[in-house]
């Protein structure tokens, strides 16, 4: 039997561990699962990996590149949270020397089906993400959600969260 969520519960699922799976979508939510996501400047990424934590289970990439190796793929197979790129303006290692837990952040994230792009600058978001596609690898989990860098940069999200940057002392290190 499904638990009955209270309104103001829902904002916190992520945070008080709430099942995926035992989650219905309240029509009012802004962050559905068939939209698609784009995360700026989300620091140490906690933020996306509230996110991923709401549309995907853990394992997501494992079971899924378990069902590419069988050629299964169809509308019924749960792709986890592949609507979702977290984006960070640190490089991955400023990332690491930053954040030591972000290795951990960036697994899940990647673990639920997610995205995570590094060296986003807001202020030339279309150069920067097609340079981090380009360096990072581009989209490599088991069902592409961007086939290729043309159509990652054409710049098509349903949702854009914009976070408010950190302020860092004179060191670059976050206060």
């Amino acid at each position: 039997e499904k638990k009955k969520l209270k309104k103001s519960q829902i904002p916190f699922l992520p945070a008080i561990n709430y099942s995926y799976k035992k989650y219905q979508e309240p029509s009012n939510l802004i962050h559905t699962k068939n939209k698609d996501i784009l995360v700026v400047g989300d620091g140490n990424l906690s933020f996306g990996r509230a996110l991923s934590r709401l549309f995907g289970a853990p394992q997501t990439k494992q079971r899924l590149t378990k069902l590419k190796r069988k050629n299964k793929s169809n509308n019924n197979i749960d792709y986890g949270a592949r609507n979702i790129v977290v984006t960070c303006y640190e490089s991955a290692m400023e990332l690491l020397s930053r954040y030591p837990h972000s290795g951990s952040v960036v697994a899940e994230i990647i673990d639920r089906g997610g995205l995570v792009l590094y060296g986003i600058d807001a202020t030339k978001l279309k150069s920067t993400l097609s340079g981090s596609y380009r360096t990072y690898g581009g989209d490599r989990r088991p069902f592409p959600l961007y086939n290729d860098q043309e159509y990652f940069t054409q710049f098509k999200y349903d949702i854009i969260i914009w976070n408010f940057p950190h302020a860092m002392d004179q060191s670059y290190n976050p206060k």
